[in-house]
């Protein structure tokens, strides 16, 4: 991990212990934060990050809005991953041909795990999976003790995303 990768991950442990700082009263009336905790993860922008993506799965965000990530998974520990545009609408290529994730639990030190892209007929990736029944658990209960950060490189550009904590009410996998 380079020193900023370092830097950004302790901040973001931090935050994890220590909460995003907004009550929940102004998460009522402000549209919502950064952060997910049960809260609506409206930003105001036309759409609401707490909604499924166009693939059924979780949705993060990849810079300022440039683009997101949407995440799903099934009982046997498949996971999924789509690049999707701006608007969460329309799938984006990519020439990377993986992502990687690295986890941290309870502290311990990272692990980081490759996810291989499925390459599309001309040569490119938008959609990326691996089976791995602990990846897929650890990525479900990402909250105070389990952080998770994807390396995700688009026409050339490296994004860290954080993965938030989800809301699984009504959740059926």
């Amino acid at each position: 991990m380079t020193n900023n990768r370092i830097a950004t991950f302790f901040c973001f442990l931090t935050l994890a212990f220590t909460g995003c700082g907004e009550s929940s009263s102004d998460n009522a009336t402000s549209g919502g934060g950064g952060h997910s905790h049960g809260h609506d993860h409206s930003h105001g922008h036309g759409h609401n990050h707490a909604s499924e993506g166009p693939h059924g799965g979780h949705i993060l965000e990849i810079g300022e809005e440039q683009f997101h990530l949407e995440w799903s998974h099934t009982d046997s520990g498949k996971l999924s991953f789509y690049l999707l545009d701006s608007e969460m609408k329309k799938d984006v290529t990519t020439d990377a041909s993986a992502i990687t994730i690295s986890v941290a639990v309870s502290g311990k030190a990272s692990e980081t795990h490759e996810i291989p892209g499925v390459k599309l007929e001309d040569g490119s990736y938008s959609q990326f999976e691996k089976t791995d029944p602990v990846l897929a658990t650890q990525l479900q209960n990402v909250g105070p003790a389990v952080i998770a950060i994807a390396n995700v490189s688009v026409n050339g550009e490296e994004f860290e995303v954080i993965f938030e904590e989800q809301d699984h009410s009504g959740h059926n996998h």
